[in-house]
């Protein structure tokens, strides 16, 4: 009986010796110890021969499985490490379209040079014929001068097309000087106002085009001196004109009509010439 008591002391104490968990790292090394307690991170634990000694923490990552005391056992998966910090996705901004220097709405500037006939409408001359009767006769005179103008205005194109955009024109102002030497008038020049009219704008390539342009509005001619007996004269600006354009500058032509009278009895007509070269701001 004394013998029986002796071997059941023996195994108990034996199994007392074996209540311990094995936590077996990934690297195949193994601690004995008590788990305390599993976190989503770690595995907190006391060292098994030190049963009241501090409390100790290892990565759940480093740890394959864990053997309790009671014979079963948990196996972990290694998880992917983030760092907590989560990027702030950025609504994308769509990138503005470049200017299309050809088709885009804009201010202008023109330096014009060229050639300008100016006809003198209801000139009357006095003489006597050869039979002495006192003669009054209505003639006109015409000139040749040469021409320098300068013009500032905008231009507004409409719709979506790549490749034509009709729009239209207003010139702000248009001032020409004309000078002849051997004239009767040996300066001559013009103002033009307000002027409005239609615009087309066409595309070839990214950087060539061309445009077509009529104007209509008022003028007033020779305003500055010398002055005549029919200056300064007011009357109606016209034309058209043609430009080649790279980009914001254009070189072209441009014929202009000035007219203070349409009977055709009295007044000044203006027919202007011109080579044009000027840029789109």
């Amino acid at each position: 009986m004394k013998a029986l008591t002796l071997l059941v002391s023996f195994i108990s104490i034996s199994f007392l010796g074996l209540s311990q968990d094995a936590i077996m790292k990934r690297d195949g090394s193994k601690i004995d110890a008590k788990v305390v307690e599993i976190t989503s991170t770690t595995i907190k634990y006391r060292n098994f021969d030190q049963p009241d000694g501090p409390l100790r923490n290892i990565a759940i990552n480093d740890v394959q499985e864990i053997i309790y005391e009671n014979g079963t056992w948990e196996k972990f998966e290694k998880k992917e490490q983030t760092t907590g910090y989560q990027p702030v996705t950025k609504e994308e901004v769509p990138a503005r379209k470049p200017k299309d220097k050809l088709l885009e709405s804009g201010l202008f500037l023109d330096g014009m040079v060229g050639m300008n006939t100016i006809t003198q409408l209801g000139l009357t001359n006095y003489y006597y014929d050869e039979f002495g009767y006192y003669i009054q006769e209505t003639s006109s005179r015409q000139e040749n001068y040469a021409s320098l103008s300068i013009r500032l205005g905008n231009k507004w194109y409409f719709g979506a097309s790549e490749k034509w955009r009709p729009g239209i024109q207003v010139t702000y102002f248009k001032l020409g000087l004309y000078l002849n030497p051997d004239a009767y008038y040996v300066g001559r020049n013009s103002l033009a106002l307000g002027n409005l009219g239609f615009a087309n704008a066409f595309k070839f390539t990214d950087k060539i085009g061309m445009e077509a342009n009529a104007n209509v509005g008022l003028s007033v001619m020779n305003m500055l001196p010398p002055f005549s007996n029919f200056d300064p004269a007011f009357g109606i600006n016209y034309g058209a004109e043609v430009k080649f354009r790279y980009r914001s500058f254009a070189a072209g032509f441009d014929f202009s009509r000035l007219q203070s009278n349409f009977n055709n009895e009295r007044g000044t007509i203006m027919n202007v010439y011109s080579l044009t070269v000027g840029a789109k701001f």
